[in-house]
């Protein structure tokens, strides 16, 4: 498996330590004193290339966000023009057509332009390769293949807006909805465990922390003691009414935490009735009086709570 496969294949989220296992046979670089990174020495095509790996903080750790191969020591513009070809095909084969290409535009400054830009994104990652030239006046020509986690890369977010333009959806809110369905809890997230988790929404979404997890459970449970007590109802609810609210106050929670980290938090009305009727759908037949409760005001205040604690667990 060549370097750049090997890389492609990482889970993000690793910490720097795994990382460094990994690959203990390389020579490594010291620690960049500001950026939270690290990196070695390697060889592809039989090419030095430098391979650095930065990390964002994830929960108590450093997890792995986003990885740049950068070949060294070329001489000449067409040996550069010749490996990129290389490696682009390399690529395509993996990822097909690129989502995104751009040449370079002569009518602007090209010290700070690239020749050659090509974007892939797939379902956890952007793939980007770059090609700087000497000839289009770059004052560090160079090639540049970098993978990014597109959840908690800082610049690979910035190309997601790739994907909805070219397939014509938001893809981020079909990404949220299927993760909100899929849940497998059959009870609330308060009486529900996963793992080492005693408090949990049953899904996987690898943002979704431990503390945030059980800390959203709690709350979800907490609050809706409070919105739809007896004083302010003036009658009380029956154990399935009760529990059918509260999961969909759940649902509802953990799909406003998922779109924020996808920073789609201003769309989230687009799919708050859907949430809602997905679990109507399901629980109906035997909570019949569900559909009478759901539009009452102190439910409608609970779903909100729940709408706003979910986006601001994000956002921490």
């Amino acid at each position: 498996m060549s370097p750049i496969d090997k890389l492609s294949s990482l889970k993000w989220g690793m910490s720097k330590k795994e990382f460094r296992i990994l690959f203990s046979d390389k020579e490594w670089f010291p620690d960049h004193p500001a950026q939270n990174a690290c990196g070695f020495k390697d060889l592809v095509d039989h090419k030095n290339v430098s391979i650095v790996a930065y990390f964002v903080i994830d929960g108590y750790a450093d997890g792995l966000a986003r990885i740049c191969v950068s070949f060294d020591d070329i001489e000449t513009d067409n040996q550069r023009k010749f490996i990129f070809e290389n490696q682009l095909s390399e690529l395509k084969k993996k990822y097909g057509q690129p989502l995104y290409t751009k040449l370079l535009d002569k009518n602007g400054l090209p010290e700070h332009q690239m020749s050659e830009l090509d974007v892939w994104i797939n379902e956890n990652s952007v793939i980007s390769a770059v090609l700087t030239l000497s000839e289009d006046g770059s004052l560090q020509p160079n090639i540049n293949i970098s993978f990014g986690d597109k959840i908690n890369d800082p610049i690979s977010k910035e190309w997601l807006w790739i994907e909805n333009k070219v397939t014509g959806r938001n893809l981020h809110i079909e990404k949220t909805l299927d993760i909100v369905f899929s849940s497998t809890r059959t009870m609330p997230a308060r009486f529900s465990t996963s793992g080492d988790r005693r408090q949990s929404f049953c899904v996987s979404f690898s943002p979704l922390k431990h503390d945030a997890d059980e800390e959203m459970a709690a709350q979800a449970y907490g609050a809706i003691n409070f919105y739809l007590s007896n004083e302010k109802r003036g009658y009380e609810l029956d154990q399935k009414t009760f529990h059918s609210v509260l999961m969909i106050g759940e649902d509802l929670m953990l799909g406003s935490f998922i779109l924020t980290k996808f920073k789609e938090e201003n769309s989230f009305g687009n799919i708050k009735q859907a949430i809602i009727n997905h679990r109507l759908d399901n629980l109906e037949k035997t909570v019949p009086n569900l559909k009478a409760v759901l539009i009452e005001k102190e439910v409608e205040n609970y779903f909100q709570h729940c709408v706003d604690f979910g986006r601001d667990t994000a956002q921490k």
